[in-house]
């Protein structure tokens, strides 16, 4: 695997055909070189499979990458603005679990 950028896997041909023969399947890579992505998927719409692969050049910065994991990390809706704090308390139904509750909210503040 080539490991271009420290933040950013990028795959070559052999990982993708490694990877393929083991079982996975490969969609939204970033390769450098995108014209064997392109055979590959020129064949598969020949032979009607199923198997093509999307990909992409490793254009984004450090910064950029990261910011595209962060907002795409598969986080429902619903949870975004979620209060923690009230959510976890409103699930206590002793005082032991509130203690509790209470003890692992302020491990965590001080850690973050």
């Amino acid at each position: 695997m080539s490991e271009e950028l420290a933040y950013q896997v990028v795959i070559d041909e052999n990982d993708a055909v490694n990877a393929l023969l083991s079982g996975s399947s490969l969609n939204d890579i970033i390769t450098n070189d995108g014209s064997w992505v392109d055979k590959f998927n020129h064949y598969c719409n020949l032979f009607d499979l199923n198997d093509r692969i999307s990909y992409s050049l490793p254009t984004l910065d450090e910064n950029e990458y990261i910011s595209q994991c962060v907002n795409n990390w598969g986080l429902p809706k619903e949870f975004i603005n979620l209060d923690v704090d009230s959510f976890l308390y409103s699930k206590c139904s002793t005082e032991k679990q509130t203690e509790r509750v209470k003890e692992e909210l302020l491990l965590f503040k001080e850690k973050t």
